[in-house]
């Protein structure tokens, strides 16, 4: 197993670990904003850190993938970086932001994946500071009323507990899990009436697989107990 080990990935891999890791430490002001509840995210976006960088490393020491990846770092610094620049931000934007490569396909699809993947971006840009330690929240100095978001530890705004934008600040995971359940419906939708997909799937390739994932059947006996009463069902 270890003599599989690609040396460069594990080196690289290793310290942009140790570069997260210290990030960490430093923007939660040494631990001192950390909750430590949140220890158990925090291992598991570490190891997910170290295991994407290992696998991109790899995949860059490629030859073809290496001189694409040289090729475009070079057209980036000749003389047009600022346009450049623009460009990545303008097609993140269109494209990854407001989902513009889904809409030709019918807008109610587009809606569908717009809101699948707001949700999931909005609960990432909120989750990964959480993580981190590097924003949190607490009452302001002297008061029970007014709560401060401090970011870096330093103070960005502040907002009475019982105020909308509390409701809304506490409830933001919320809002993104309502978006990607929304968007997921249709999607289900599609798959449960439209003919031609449910041609197509298989409940232990498609519907199972979602299940087995959230309930931890895998291939035990609890996954050929609940494949034998589907199948019952539909008999």
């Amino acid at each position: 197993m270890f003599s599989k080990l690609n040396t460069r990935a594990l080196v690289i891999a290793t310290l942009a670990t140790l570069t997260l890791v210290a990030l960490v430490f430093l923007g939660s002001r040494k631990l001192q904003n950390f909750d430590a509840a949140l220890v158990t995210y925090l291992f598991g976006t570490i190891f997910a850190c170290f295991g994407v960088v290992y696998r991109y490393t790899v995949w860059l020491q490629r030859p073809p993938t290496w001189m694409y990846f040289k090729r475009g770092f070079q057209l980036f610094i000749q003389g047009r970086t600022f346009f450049y620049l623009g460009q990545i931000v303008q097609e993140s934007i269109k494209n990854i932001v407001l989902q513009r490569l889904i809409y030709p396909r019918g807008p109610m699809r587009w809606a569908a994946h717009f809101m699948i993947a707001s949700g999931c971006i909005s609960a990432f840009m909120i989750t990964i500071p959480l993580t981190f330690g590097w924003v949190h929240f607490s009452f302001a100095p002297g008061s029970t009323e007014i709560y401060q978001a401090h970011v870096f530890g330093l103070e960005a705004f502040s907002f009475k507990l019982h105020s909308f934008t509390a409701f809304m600040t506490f409830h933001a995971l919320n809002w993104s899990s309502w978006l990607v359940i929304l968007g997921s419906i249709y999607y289900l939708r599609r798959r449960l009436m439209q003919p031609g997909l449910i041609a197509t799937q298989t409940f232990e390739s498609d519907l199972f697989t979602a299940v087995a994932a959230d309930w931890n059947f895998g291939d035990g006996p609890w996954a050929h107990l609940f494949l034998s009463v589907y199948e019952r069902l539909c008999l």
